[in-house]
């Protein structure tokens, strides 16, 4: 499976307006793309920041899609950014947990060289995975590599605000993942916290 996530930074008071433009204008053409599985918005009212994720069975079909950037212009959603949006194809390491999206959403940087994906990935799925699973108020993570670049995202997903959060705290979960997997890092990650729209 692949992805495509795109970053859209908006003027000031102008992110929910965005987000209900894409849902409207351009996500009812994903939901319909062949190859196209899924898509959804994550969005920091705060930061002005959103993010459009979509996951496809092939790069073909992914690289083809319709939600792509260059259709901000004729969707006209242009008007509300401070500079053209950044997308990037990935590929689609992990997909665990139930289908829906939850509420809350924590994106965590993974800054992962090709190199290292697969030892990181093996730690992952065999010490942590059945853990994450296990975690109150969690509903699915997706993991994201572009071998090419050396970054990914780990994208998790909550029922509740106050559960994910939690799961942060010194000693808890993500924390030890994060300590035990920094030795396949070439970068320090950075975590940041998104409502689902």
């Amino acid at each position: 499976m692949h992805a495509f996530v795109t970053q859209w930074t908006t003027k000031p008071g102008h992110l929910n307006t965005l987000a209900s433009a894409y849902k409207a204008q351009l996500l009812p053409q994903l939901e319909v793309a062949p190859g196209c599985r899924h898509a959804f918005v994550v969005a920091a009212e705060r930061s002005n920041t959103l993010f459009t994720v979509s996951l496809w069975d092939s790069e073909r079909e992914r690289d083809a899609n319709p939600g792509s950037p260059h259709h901000s212009k004729e969707a006209k959603l242009g008007r509300h950014l401070t500079n053209n949006p950044n997308q990037e194809p990935f590929e689609v390491l992990v997909r665990a947990g139930i289908s829906s999206n939850g509420l809350f959403a924590r994106l965590i940087t993974l800054p992962v060289q090709a190199d290292n994906i697969d030892a990181a990935l093996t730690v992952y799925k065999e010490e942590y995975l059945p853990l994450l699973q296990a975690q109150p108020g969690f509903l699915q993570v997706i993991w994201l590599a572009n071998r090419d670049s050396g970054t990914g995202w780990g994208m998790s997903f909550w029922s509740a605000r106050e559960q994910m959060l939690a799961a942060d705290q010194e000693g808890e979960f993500f924390p030890k993942v994060l300590a035990r997997l920094a030795v396949y890092f070439h970068d320090k990650p950075e975590m940041h916290y998104y409502n689902v729209i």
